[in-house]
């Protein structure tokens, strides 16, 4: 998989939002090389996921954002524990309808191992989104 930016260091971010950082960015990298026709349905299945769980759309575009280009918009507010775990669902879910639960599952665990590599990894476990 494509190698992850750096977390930007003029963006404060909590440990746990570092990690969801680091699993967002590593999950999109898997998602890329899938194709143009992966990425685009899972962007729509995405959103999908997130108004289903009554999240705000700003949280999906951001979302996106990080996931297709690996940029941190600026002032994005993760919010708790609990809502990086809803956040991480509907990722996984918009995975499993764009790319089937197969590779969305060998996507999530590669993202999982990748993100464990990380300094933040050692403050939050990526696992707590699952």
């Amino acid at each position: 998989p494509e190698a992850c930016p750096p977390v930007r260091t003029g963006v404060r971010v909590t440990p746990p939002g570092s990690g969801f950082l680091r699993l967002l960015r590593t999950y999109g990298a898997q998602v890329r090389e899938l194709g143009p026709v992966v990425i685009q349905q899972f962007l729509a299945e995405m959103r999908t996921a997130l108004e289903d769980r009554r999240m705000p759309g700003v949280l999906g575009d951001a979302m996106a954002t990080i996931a297709m280009r690996g940029a941190t918009p600026d002032g994005v507010q993760w919010g708790n524990s609990a809502r990086m775990h809803m956040l991480a669902q509907g990722l996984y879910v918009a995975a499993c309808k764009a790319a089937g639960p197969v590779q969305a599952d060998r996507i999530l665990l590669g993202a999982v191992s990748e993100a464990k590599k990380w300094n933040a990894a050692k403050v939050v476990a990526p696992t707590q989104f699952l």
